[in-house]
């Protein structure tokens, strides 16, 4: 199971971040941009600090994900 998160580049995470905010347009839910933004965001650290780990990656995603997620309930952010 290790050996496929230490194969993890910042460009799954890009990827992975487009793929959601492309169903976003299918989904009509806004939850899927915040959490795609967020993976997006963990693509761009792990570019630019390319020796953080998979479980910090991985912290850093949920953590974003979480608080991007609520604040957008909390400010009723709609489209």
């Amino acid at each position: 199971m290790d050996a496929i998160f230490f194969s993890v580049d910042f460009w799954h995470w890009l990827v992975l971040g487009i793929l959601l905010m492309l169903t976003e347009f299918f989904a009509w839910s806004v939850y899927l941009l915040w959490v795609g933004i967020s993976a997006i965001v963990v693509g761009a650290t792990l570019y630019f600090f390319p020796s953080v780990s998979w479980e910090i990656q991985l912290l850093i995603f949920l953590t974003l994900s979480a608080i991007t997620t609520y604040l957008a309930n909390k400010l009723n952010v709609r489209e």
